[in-house]
């Protein structure tokens, strides 16, 4: 599974990057979101059902202009 992160964009014209956007899997450590991230990977059957836990948090810097941001996340599944 993957997941593509464009930036974030206000009504006003101010934009944060998606690089300020950090992402943590199943409590893991906190990474830079990006562009573009592959979460999960794997082969095989999965042995039943199974269940992850996808946070999501933004980075401010006090650069930002004020303002309602809004952006999308696509989430891609594939078969490899």
């Amino acid at each position: 599974m993957e997941v593509q992160a464009g930036p974030l964009l206000s009504d006003r014209g101010g934009e944060i990057p998606a690089g300020q956007l950090e992402y943590r899997l199943n409590g893991g450590p906190w990474i830079p979101l990006g562009p573009r991230v592959v979460l999960l990977t794997g082969s095989g059957p999965t042995g039943g059902y199974r269940t992850h836990t996808l946070e999501f948090r933004l980075v401010l810097t006090g650069r930002e202009a004020p303002g309602m941001y809004r952006g999308s996340l696509l989430f891609t599944l594939s078969r490899l």
